[in-house]
């Protein structure tokens, strides 16, 4: 057993390793330039404001600015870094006495480098040093140079080799290959090498037992191939994916963003599907137009081919087999029986599950908006009230928000369906709490008009000032002022989307035009331009709409069969649709408290707006030929809008195209081809949530997506993609909407437009018998939609909205 007594915890700050420290840090780290200091700072519990921790933040150590951990730029060399340092504590120190908590030194791992930090935390006796067992069996197995944290209760390793795919870090043990560091003490423990050794083998068995327990770990480096190298390609290039191969094959890299490394990868995947042999993968990648001088470059002990080689092996799951069974099959499952159901939604290929934990640590906003819109509209549907903040999320970005991907870069707007039927989920009541605090915040200049025709709608995108300007009073010019300067920019809430789409499917009619003009708005160029007769030529500048509907399945129905109109050109692909599956409704009944926006929510949302930036627009009166005002005003300028663009750190580059191959690999083997459209956009819909929630979270100094961001967003549209099957499923369903269900919808909409109605108006308006009214409000009143009101001489019935919602 490995203990080291020299080091006890004290209380006092770390202050860096001494010239005896400093000698025990293995010399392939000193030499290369990936070292940055870092600083000690209180961990605080955000619900009980006690300290829990010790954070360790990146620092420059020339600039003493933050550090990032993907960034080389702010990254220095091993000999300057020590020399900064107790330059660095001194002046921390010295700012703040209250505050220090000193501070060291740090290694950046890179995808430049070949190795693999190992954090085991909470595993060693401060006093005595003693390593707890279950620490010690993995130590014992990795046998790398390894020494204590800053802290003395945790232990660091460095091993050489590379890390397999999804699975950072569970309990008391985290690994990383790059975009993190590793504070460096030089307080080796004896009983490891003194230098980092080569442990592929040992880190892929052990990454397998800690991550996946039930995948068989790729252990054998040699193993006799299947079939020969001509029959291989024959097979894939003859393979459902053989397009993708071939193109690969032929180096083209296009469908990896021109990433020449990430196509590497991925061909080399392709053919370990086929062949578990390394010397087949190498032999065969050679002759691809992918092969270059870089394959055979060092990383290390091995080269960078080899160690490609051993990530595309630990990646595959599935390989083929002699016959030409393989376990692949129809929408990418693992061999089995395939689902009767037509409209069950495919598994998600084991390389791109979601890492959960990960996820759940991504947004305290959004789970504390979750919790009060749930208070607020409880009998609604779950997946309701997570659509609707990310709806005021996408709303309030304002296409300030640039994700770097592809030429033109990703915009955060989002397409939203809420689809369900009329009374049981509360649809309504839960899009009302989101403009509710849209409203209190302040925002409410940013949503769009409830309806418009086409020509309205894009007019309102537009700058101009209202004839009646000067007439209006200051405050309300101001108003006006800060809504021309999100002209473009907005947010669109449709409550009978189902109308609307009725309207804009009639040939001819003046709501047609939608179709292309939503498709067009959502490929965010940056202007849009557009003729009327009376008006002349019009300009849009960097156009934005993110949208939230309410539809019925009844209204949909018409819309979404087979080879619909609006599936070819890409409408419905845009839209997600969050639709219940067999999940029973409830009648819980609402807070009998003041409905009243969470401060915190509040105050979050307006903090970010103001951080994203707001454009100025300033008007003048225009005056006549002798300097006298016209009582005319006119826009004089507008700042223009300021992207913030959003990297992705290589983990989520990684996980994005992961999910992208998931995607195509489903497309492939599924059976409606109608949702292609929408397969292909369920990545960049995830991309798009990881930016909002990135953007919302940043502490304005590392415009960084990190992998909780991405995988919260993937997660949300895995739940996205679900709905999307669940629709499909009730929307080929025979049955036909029941005449009660339609009736049901026309009342609701009658009473949203109206004050309180008497059974004998609505009666009036609908044509129905009483009988049938009375039936149809019971169920109404039940399910929370609708309230009754007894007067002294009759009933009256009216649509259900909260205080203040």
């Amino acid at each position: 057993m490995i203990t080291d007594n020299r080091l006890s915890f004290q209380a006092s700050p770390y202050t860096g390793p001494t010239a005896e420290d400093l000698a025990h840090i293995p010399a392939d780290l000193k030499t290369r330039r990936q070292w940055i200091l870092w600083r000690g700072a209180d961990r605080i519990d955000k619900q009980t404001g006690e300290i829990v921790g010790l954070d360790k933040i990146p620092v420059d150590a020339r600039a003493l600015r933050h550090a990032s951990t993907t960034d080389p730029e702010t990254w220095v060399d091993f000999r300057f870094c020590v020399e900064a340092l107790p330059v660095a504590l001194e002046e921390w120190h010295a700012d703040d006495p209250g505050a220090y908590r000193g501070g060291g030194i740090g290694y950046v791992f890179s995808h430049d480098d070949p190795y693999v930090g190992i954090d085991l935390d909470h595993c060693r006796d401060p006093v005595t040093g003693t390593i707890a067992p279950w620490a010690q069996t993995h130590m014992d197995a990795l046998a790398s140079y390894a020494e204590v944290s800053p802290s003395g209760t945790g232990v660091h390793m460095v091993i050489e080799g590379t890390l397999p795919p999804h699975g950072r870090k569970k309990a008391d043990i985290e690994m990383y290959a790059y975009a993190r560091f590793f504070t460096m003490t030089g307080w080796h423990l004896t009983e490891t090498p003194p230098t980092i050794e080569p442990r592929q083998h040992e880190l892929i068995t052990m990454h397998t037992i800690i991550f996946r327990p039930t995948r068989v770990a790729h252990q054998s480096t040699t193993t006799t191939p299947l079939i020969d190298d001509v029959t291989l390609l024959e097979k894939a290039r003859a393979a459902k994916n053989g397009d993708k191969f071939s193109r690969l094959w032929a180096g083209d890299t296009s469908m990896h963003a021109g990433d020449d490394s990430v196509a590497d990868l991925a061909l080399s995947c392709e053919l370990a599907f086929w062949t578990e042999d390394p010397a087949q993968i190498d032999r065969l990648f050679r002759q691809s137009g992918l092969m270059r001088a870089k394959w055979d470059e060092k990383r290390g002990a091995q080269t960078y081919g080899e160690r490609t080689i051993l990530e595309a092996l630990a990646r595959q799951t599935e390989h083929y087999k002699a016959g030409g069974d393989a376990h692949q099959r129809r929408n990418g499952t693992v061999p089995g029986p395939e689902p009767d159901d037509s409209y069950a939604c495919p598994e998600l290929p084991a390389y791109a599950k979601t890492d959960e934990e990960a996820a759940a640590r991504a947004s305290l906003f959004l789970d504390d908006y979750i919790d009060f819109s749930k208070k607020w509209a409880p009998r609604a549907y779950e997946g309701f009230h997570e659509a609707a903040a990310l709806f005021a999320l996408s709303t309030i970005a304002a296409r300030r928000i640039k994700i770097q991907l592809g030429p033109r870069g990703v915009y955060t707007s989002l397409y939203l369906a809420f689809a369900a039927r009329t009374s049981l989920y509360t649809k309504t009541t839960v899009a009302d709490i989101a403009l509710h605090l849209m409203r209190q915040t302040g925002l409410h200049g940013l949503l769009a008009d409830d309806d418009a025709t086409p020509q309205a709608f894009l007019r309102s995108l537009t700058l101009h000032l209202p004839p009646d300007y000067a007439e209006i009073e200051d405050d309300a010019q101001q108003a006006l002022r800060e809504r021309l300067a999100f002209a473009g920019q907005k947010g669109w809430f449709y409550e009978e989307w189902g109308q609307h789409l009725q309207a804009m499917m009639q040939k001819d009619g003046q709501m047609a035009a939608f179709r292309s003009i939503l498709r067009r708005l959502d490929d965010h160029q940056e202007q849009y331009t557009y003729s009327t007769i009376s008006r002349g030529r019009e300009v849009l500048r960097k156009p934005y709409v993110t949208m939230l509907a309410n539809v019925t399945i009844a209204d949909l129905k018409p819309f979404m069969r087979t080879a619909s109109p609006l599936w070819r050109d890409g409408y419905i692909a845009r839209f997600a649709f969050i639709t219940p599956g067999d999940a029973s409704f409830n009648l819980t009944r609402f807070p009998e408290d003041d409905f009243t926006i969470p401060r915190v929510l509040v105050t979050t949302l307006a903090a970010w707006h103001k951080r994203l930036g707001i454009p100025r627009v300033t008007v003048e009166p225009i005056t006549g030929t002798k300097g006298k005002e016209t009582g005319r005003h006119r826009i004089v300028f507008v700042q223009p809008h300021r992207d913030i663009t959003y990297r992705l750190s290589p983990e989520v580059r990684e996980a994005f195209y992961e999910y992208d191959r998931a995607m195509h690999e489903l497309m492939a083997h599924g059976h409606h081809e109608d949702l292609d459209g929408s397969y292909a956009r369920f990545p960049t819909k995830a991309l798009r949530i990881a930016g909002l929630l990135a953007s919302l979270h940043d502490d304005a100094t590392q415009h960084t997506i990190w992998p909780a961001q991405w995988y919260r967003g993937q997660a949300i549209v895995e739940r996205w993609r679900r709905g999307l099957h669940t629709l499909m499923r009730q929307l080929g369903s025979d049955e036909a909407p029941s005449r009660e269900a339609q009736h049901e919808q026309r009342i609701v909409g009658v009473l949203r437009t109206n004050n309180a109605l008497p059974m004998r108006d609505i009666h009036l308006k609908m044509k129905l018998t009483y009988s049938e009214i009375e039936k149809i409000l019971r169920s109404l009143v039940a399910a929370g939609v609708v309230r009754e009101e007894t007067t002294a001489r009759t009933k009256k019935y009216g649509y259900v909205i909260h205080e203040g919602a």
